[in-house]
């Protein structure tokens, strides 16, 4: 099954007003500074059949300063309703002050009415651990994805991990080495899943979110950004469903010999 299923165009507009009567918390993807980059936000309510948001800014702990949003850029929309998750690209139509009350007045942006909208399977933010007797590597660098390093600079810029666990919202690895390279909350990356289906690599927009130091060694963990926003992205969303689902079937087949085992 698809990793994303398109919405009825009859109820795009259901699950927006009941996001925006709900003020709704979203996740707001856009390009700053050539790379893709996801902030914080909630809908604010409609006005004349427009969608209207706070104007969004960096999660707590993370220092980035607001995008700047120009009339027109294209930004990504990722919301839950229920027991859904839901995305849509439109653009930035204008940026203004709202009211949502009496006393209280917020910046806002003005969206334009999205064409489409897309539902994602739930299962495919739930993160998979990688199978035991599978080895994926992992390549980081800071910047997008297009700003990988030149292979005279590779051995100084870019950073060596074996991949931990992996959803299509980010993933864990493990630095191959000593160090902390004590990235910034936030930090745009640019990252490169090698081995993970037996294709050419799989080259990913991140931001950086935590790190962990154990008697093991040094744990990353990274959110994958900007898949909804192209065409290219897209189809790398669903092979990265495809490849999620490879795991959770090989950790079964894996696991069955095991239980039978102990109830031995």
């Amino acid at each position: 099954m698809a990793v994303q299923q398109s919405v009825a165009s009859e109820r795009i507009r259901d699950i927006l007003e009941i996001s925006a009567l709900r003020n709704t918390p979203l996740a707001l993807t856009c390009r700053v500074d050539q790379t893709w980059q996801t902030f914080r936000s909630r809908f604010l309510g409609m006005r004349e059949g427009k969608i209207w948001i706070e104007y969004p800014a960096a999660p707590e702990g993370d220092d980035r300063p607001p995008p700047p949003l120009a009339v027109g850029q294209k930004v990504g929309i990722a919301f839950k309703q229920r027991h859904h998750k839901y995305v849509f690209s439109t653009g930035a139509a204008q940026t203004a002050t709202f009211r949502l009350g009496p006393d209280t007045v917020v910046r806002g942006v003005c969206l334009a009415w999205p064409a489409r909208m897309h539902q994602l399977q739930r299962r495919a933010f739930q993160r998979v651990e990688v199978p035991q007797d599978r080895r994926v590597f992992v390549e980081l660098w800071e910047g997008g994805s297009d700003m990988e390093p030149s292979s005279a600079l590779r051995d100084r810029l870019v950073l060596h991990g074996q991949l931990v666990d992996l959803s299509v919202g980010g993933f864990q690895l493990r630095l191959l080495g000593d160090g902390d390279p004590r990235f910034q909350t936030g930090a745009p990356l640019g990252a490169s899943l090698l081995n993970a289906d037996g294709n050419d690599p799989i080259k990913l927009d991140c931001q950086f979110r935590h790190t962990n130091a154990d008697e093991f060694g040094t744990t990353l963990g990274v959110q994958i950004v900007g898949l909804n926003e192209t065409a290219g992205g897209r189809r790398t969303l669903e092979r990265l469903g495809r490849i999620l689902h490879g795991f959770q079937r090989d950790a079964t087949i894996g696991a069955e010999p095991a239980r039978v085992r102990a109830g031995c």
